[in-house]
């Protein structure tokens, strides 16, 4: 990590000087650094809700495409089946 190096100019109002100095972290990529080196990441909760709604879903998907295999549930191609689960299985 570098060191970071800021002067405050006469008469400059201390809310000035510390968005200034902010600027300067995030320009630096200090607070990138920081976040990943901590190990901890900020998850937004609507990012949370969406991630367990699509394990859910995958979820489902998985055991329909398990019922389709052993049998239990009818389908007209097995392997349509499955090529369908990946297609649809996508990013969270």
């Amino acid at each position: 990590m570098m060191a970071l190096r800021m002067r405050v100019h006469d008469n400059e109002p201390i809310g000035a000087a510390l968005r200034r100095f902010k600027r300067l972290l995030y320009q630096r990529g200090v607070m990138w650094q920081v976040r990943i080196r901590s190990g901890e990441t900020f998850i937004p909760a609507t990012q949370y809700r969406r991630r367990k709604r699509f394990k859910k879903r995958l979820k489902a998907r998985e055991a329909t495409l398990q019922a389709q295999k052993a049998g239990e549930q009818p389908v007209a191609c097995l392997e349509e089946a499955t090529t369908a689960f990946w297609k649809r299985t996508g990013k969270p």
